[in-house]
């Protein structure tokens, strides 16, 4: 997760991150109760990096997991505070 940007509309977070190869990630994020809000795969460059726009809901508050899996199954998270 590289920046967080509130306005009018909603909340902006950008996820990005490089992995090994070219290849999908999935991502997933889940509310502070353990419940998925967010899940999606996508494709990265040819360098293995990718990067995701997410807007959060406007009824999400609190501490946040982001997930991400590779093709190999190599799991990374992380907290964002909404």
């Amino acid at each position: 997760m590289t920046d967080i940007i509130s306005s009018s509309v909603g909340k902006f977070v950008t996820i990005e991150g490089l992995v090994t190869e070219e290849q999908y990630v999935s991502i997933t994020i889940d509310d502070p109760n353990g419940n998925t809000i967010f899940k999606t795969n996508i494709k990265t460059t040819e360098t293995g990096e990718f990067y995701l726009l997410w807007i959060a809901p406007s009824d999400s508050v609190g501490t946040h997991i982001v997930t991400v899996i590779d093709i190999f199954g190599k799991t990374i998270s992380t907290t964002i505070d909404i």
